[in-house]
Order: structure tokens, then sequence, then C-alpha cells
């Protein structure tokens, strides 16, 4: 499946690898704001986030929280193997030491990740 998110200016790029993705048979998903966009008439289903609506809220925050929300649902259909993985890019981001850490033995914010990394996603795996 691809998932394409296009919003005004639409881009041409989107366009291209939907039709792409087309000639390979690919399911499409289309994200965007009206049914006028150009990714929802080649999309095989969509959803629509209006954002030229009135609100006291940044439009753009609509779409940000419809996709932590659709992320959080399809990491826990399958939990287990979600844990998993987040467990394998704890360690790798570790061993790479991506994040900033205090030298000389001080309490480290890697360290206080580290007490939380698997223990934390092993905690969610058990949770029914």
């Amino acid at each position: 499946m691809l998932f394409v998110i296009a919003f005004p200016r639409y881009p041409n790029k989107a366009i291209e690898v939907i039709k792409y993705a087309k000639e390979y048979e690919v399911p499409i998903f289309g994200l965007s704001d009206t049914l006028k966009s150009p990714i929802i008439a080649l999309s095989d289903r969509y959803c629509i986030i209006d954002v030229e609506g009135v609100s006291f809220v940044d439009p753009f925050a609509h779409i940000i929280t419809f996709l932590g929300v659709l992320i959080h649902e399809i990491a826990f259909l399958d939990r287990e193997s979600t844990v998993k993985r987040l467990s394998k890019i704890e360690d790798g981001i570790r061993n790479r030491k991506d994040f900033y850490t205090f030298d000389d033995g001080e309490q480290t914010k890697q360290k206080d990740d580290d007490q939380l990394g698997p223990y934390y996603y092993d905690a969610l795996v058990q949770k029914d």
C-alpha cells in the first residue's frame, strides 16, 4: 500500500509516484484537503481533512493529530512485533550514540532512556 499525503500546492512528484505505483497495481490511500485534490481521483481510498475551516487551532494540527492516531493504531495491531521493532531501534540509537550524554559517570539522559527502553516496551506488550 502507498500512503500519499498532498495538500496545496499539491506537488507534482506525489501525483507521479501515484501513477507509477498504479502501474504495479499498488493500492493507494490518499490524504488531502478536498475532493478536488488531484490525488483523490487517483486514490483507491482516501481521507479528507479540511484545512480551510475557521478555527483557533492551526489547521495543520488536525493533520498531525490524525497521523498520530493512525500510526498508533497501526503500531498496536500487532503489539508484540511493534515492541520488538522499537527495541531494535532503541538498541541501534544507543549503539550509534545519537543522543547527547554527560561524561565521567554523571547521570545521563541516555541511562534514563536505557532504564525505560525495552522494559517500557515489554510492559506495553503485557498490558491487554
